[in-house]
């Protein structure tokens, strides 16, 4: 395991989660284990964590381009 991962990696692991997560939960409600209230409960849990996410990395984004605007 390696500490600098690229943030576009870490990008993608989260996307491929999501939909691994949105997989489960719908063959979950089709077999009858979850209620669609549930469902959308938990979608909507994973869609704000995502854009949780968005905008933590759009701010470490921008911190950066300003560290690196005053270095050159």
């Amino acid at each position: 395991f390696t500490s600098s991962i690229s943030c576009c990696g870490i990008f993608g692991l989260i996307v491929i989660i999501s939909q691994q997560d949105l997989a489960l939960l719908k063959q979950a409600l089709t077999g009858g284990q979850i209620s669609m209230i549930e469902y959308f409960v938990e979608v909507s849990v994973i869609y704000q964590s995502h854009q949780n996410y968005l905008q933590l990395e759009n701010q470490y984004q921008k911190a950066m381009a300003r560290i690196y605007k005053s270095k050159l």
